[in-house]
């Protein structure tokens, strides 16, 4: 708390879990193969804060460990 300011809980984080998927894919390049995460363009919609783009390559990258404090909220919500 010492070092944020403006703290709110993330609010409709249920609803805004609709909007995007849990997937199994492939990697085009072939280095792993049976891979789980999600589709970051889906994610960007309704969490930017978790995307972020390569500075070369301009792909699009998440922040998995983030995500964590959307799914804390979304089990309270839960409940």
């Amino acid at each position: 708390r010492l070092l944020k300011t403006n703290i709110t809980e993330i609010p409709d984080v249920l609803e805004k879990f609709d909007k995007i998927r849990g997937v199994h894919f492939d990697w085009i390049d072939g280095r792993k193969k049976n891979d789980l995460g999600m589709i970051a363009e889906e994610v960007q919609q309704v969490f930017p804060q978790l995307v972020s783009e390569h500075p070369v390559e301009k792909f699009l990258t998440m922040d998995y460990g983030r995500m964590t404090a959307v799914l804390v909220q979304a089990v309270k919500e839960l409940n």
